[in-house]
């Protein structure tokens, strides 16, 4: 078990500290995680660590403007 965040792991996370928005902000955004009997969600680090380290959804709009979609059709 101490694979899991501290409920201050996950507050610092997910910038909630109600147990009720910190369930939504992880679902929200994609989150592997089980809610406990008292409410408050029970997420590992490895959750964690693979969903900071998965690829970016390829229809999202790139924030520094590169188009890596134009390397592979002037291929």
């Amino acid at each position: 078990m101490g694979n899991l965040l501290t409920s201050e792991e996950v507050a610092g996370l997910t910038g909630a500290k109600s147990r009720p928005k910190q369930c939504e902000v992880l679902r929200n955004n994609g989150y592997q995680f089980l809610v406990r009997c008292d409410g408050s969600p029970a997420i590992t680090w490895d959750a964690v660590n693979s969903y900071m380290c998965k690829p970016a959804n390829n229809d999202e709009v790139r924030e520094d403007g590169f188009d890596l979609d134009a390397l592979d059709r002037a291929g």
